[in-house]
C-alpha cells in the first residue's frame, strides 16, 4: 500500500487538475446518493400521523409492507423489512417505542394504525438535509468554481431557485418501496451504496480527505519537503485549499508572497479544508457507520510512525504538564505566546476555577511549532484557535495522545 506521501507525489496533488478526479469520482456520486435518500425521506415524512387507511390507494400496500413486512409465523423479525424500516427510517406505529410495540399495534388496529417516524433512526442521525446543503456548497463554491468546471459538466443544474439541485437518472421515491412479496433491492442498494461511499470518504481511507486533514495546520517547510514541489506550485495548492500563511515568529497573517522558511499554514474558516473537515464530522456522527472508528485507527497508526526528539531540559515541563491535563473528560491545553516565545502552558480552565493549572516555559515559538507538527498532522492533537497571543489545543483521542506523551516522558524526549 502506498504511503500518503507517495500517493501525493505520484498524483501531483499540487496540480489542481488532480482534484477534478476527487470531485467526479467521490463527491458528486455521494451528493447523488444523498439527494436520492433525501427525496425518499421527504416522501416518508408525508405519512407522519396518517392512518394507513388514509394513504393513497396505489401505495397503501407498500406502506403496509413498511410496518409489517417479513413479520409472521416462521419469520425472522430481525431480518424483516419492517425491522429495516424501523432502524433506518424510524417508521413504526404511532406511540410505539420499539419494533415489538409497533407490530402489536398493527396486529391490533390493522389499517387504522397511525404512522410515526421516530427521531432515533439512522436517517435522523445523518441530518440529511444539512448534509445535502454542505455537499452542494462544496461542489459549487469550493470545487467547481475554483477548478473552472460548470455544474452541468458534473451532472447538476445551475439554478439558484431550486434546492436541492436535481440529479440525473433518479427514480421516484415510491419506486424504492417493495410491493408485497418483492425484495427491497433498490432501497437496500441505495442505503448500502450511501454507507459505502461515506466510508470511502473517511480520513484514513480516502487519500484526498486524508491529505486535507494532514495539512490543516502545518509548517510550510514541512509540506514542501513532504511534496517535493517548488514554492510557486505549493502556493497555488495552498490558495486552493484555503490555507493562510502566518509568520512563525508572531503568528500574524502574512499579506502577499514571502519566501521565508518560518511560515505556518493554517486553514481559514471558510476554506475548502474547513468544509471537508465539517463533512467528515457529519459522517463520523452517523449511526451504524464506522467513520469515527476508521478515523481513530488512522490516528493510532500515524502515532506509531512518529519519530522525533525534543531537547529534554527545555521540553520536559511542557510534556509533564500536558500529560496531567489530558484525560477522558477533558483534553484541552493552551500555550501563551510573548515575543516569539512560548512562555506558559495551562489546562484551559479559567483562572477563577480551583483546578486551574499553569506551568511557565521558555520555548522558541518556531521550534515549538516545527517539533509538534507531527502530532498535529497525525491528529493526536488539534488546534482549536490560533493567534499571536495563544494557541488552544485539544485532543479528539486523548487516550492515544496521553499514551504517546507518556512514552516521550519515559524515554526522556524521544518518540
Amino acid at each position: 500500500m502506498k504511503s500518503l506521501r507517495e500517493w501525493a507525489r505520484e498524483k501531483r496533488i499540487w496540480e489542481l487538475g488532480a482534484w477534478r478526479e476527487f470531485l467526479e469520482n467521490d463527491i458528486v456520486p455521494f451528493y447523488s446518493l444523498t439527494y436520492r435518500l433525501n427525496e425518499f425521506n421527504n416522501f416518508l415524512q408525508k405519512f407522519e400521523g396518517k392512518p394507513i387507511v388514509d394513504v393513497e390507494e396505489e401505495i397503501r400496500e407498500k406502506v403496509r409492507v413498511c410496518l409489517y413486512g417479513g413479520i409472521g409465523p416462521g419469520q425472522d423479525v430481525d431480518r424483516s423489512f419492517a425491522k429495516f424500516m424501523f432502524d433506518y427510517f424510524g417508521m413504526c406505529a404511532q406511540g410505539a417505542s420499539t419494533l415489538d410495540e409497533s407490530i402489536q399495534s398493527y396486529e391490533l388496529l390493522g389499517d387504522e394504525v397511525k404512522i410515526n417516524l421516530r427521531r432515533g433512526s439512522w436517517i435522523a442521525s445523518v441530518q440529511i438535509y444539512d448534509l445535502l446543503r454542505l455537499l452542494d456548497n462544496i461542489i459549487e463554491w469550493q470545487l467547481c468554481q475554483k477548478l473552472g468546471i460548470e455544474l452541468e459538466a458534473v451532472g447538476l443544474r445551475r439554478d439558484i431557485t431550486v434546492f436541492p439541485r436535481p440529479v440525473e437518472h433518479t427514480e421516484k421515491p415510491d419506486e424504492l418501496l417493495p410491493s408485497p412479496g418483492e425484495e427491497p433491492k433498490e432501497l437496500l442498494s441505495l442505503v448500502n451504496d450511501f454507507r459505502q461511499k461515506a466510508l470511502n470518504l473517511s480520513v484514513g481511507v480516502n487519500p484526498f480527505m486524508t491529505f486535507m486533514f494532514y495539512v490543516r495546520a502545518i509548517p510550510r517547510k514541512v509540506l514542501q519537503e513532504f511534496l517535493e514541489c517548488d514554492l510557486g506550485a505549493l502556493e497555488e495548492l495552498t490558495n486552493f485549499l484555503g490555507l493562510k500563511a502566518h509568520y512563525m515568529m508572531d503568528l500574524k497573517e502574512i499579506e502577499g508572497r514571502t519566501e521565508s522558511k518560518l511560515v505556518m499554514l493554517w486553514r481559514g474558516d471558510r476554506s475548502l479544508i474547513s468544509k471537508f473537515l465539517e463533512l467528515h464530522s457529519f459522517l463520523a456522527g452517523v449511526k451504524m457507520l464506522k467513520v469515527a472508528e476508521i478515523f481513530e485507527r488512522a490516528v493510532r497508526e500515524a502515532s506509531y510512525r512518529i519519530q522525533i526528539s525534543f531537547p529534554w531540559d527545555k521540553y520536559k515541563p511542557f510534556f509533564v504538564s500536558v500529560a496531567s491535563y489530558i484525560d477522558p473528560q477533558r483534553s484541552d491545553f493552551i500555550v501563551k505566546i510573548d515575543n516569539g516565545k512560548i512562555v506558559e502552558v495551562n489546562n484551559g480552565y479559567s483562572r477563577g476555577y480551583s483546578k486551574f493549572s499553569s506551568t511557565p516555559l521558555d520555548l522558541s515559538l518556531s521550534d515549538f511549532l516545527m517539533r509538534l507538527s507531527p502530532l498535529i498532522c497525525s491528529g493526536m492533537i488539534d488546534i482549536i484557535t490560533f493567534g499571536p497571543l495563544e494557541i488552544h489545543f485539544r485532543s479528539k483521542f486523548p487516550h492515544i495522545a496521553k499514551e504517546w506523551i507518556e512514552g516521550v516522558i519515559q524515554n526522556e524526549g524521544k518518540a
